[in-house]
């Protein structure tokens, strides 16, 4: 998992890629993330889903809220 910018920044978005090549989601359409903040006490409910890059790789840009640690 690669994020960009790395640390994210709070009010400001970030791109999470995930190359699933040699994983278990490797070869699957649909791939889902997983998302919290502050220790996990604010999880994005359902898990959204990530866009396919090809080539097993998916990214997903996220606006961290201000405020998070």
């Amino acid at each position: 998992v690669i994020t960009s910018p790395n640390p994210p920044i709070a009010g400001q978005n970030v791109t999470i890629t995930y190359d699933a090549t040699g994983r278990d989601l490797a070869g699957q359409s649909n791939v889902y993330i997983h998302m919290g903040r502050n220790g996990w006490t604010n999880i994005i409910q359902p898990n959204p889903q990530m866009t396919s890059l090809g080539s097993n790789r998916y990214s997903y840009l996220y606006n961290v809220p201000g405020g998070t640690t």
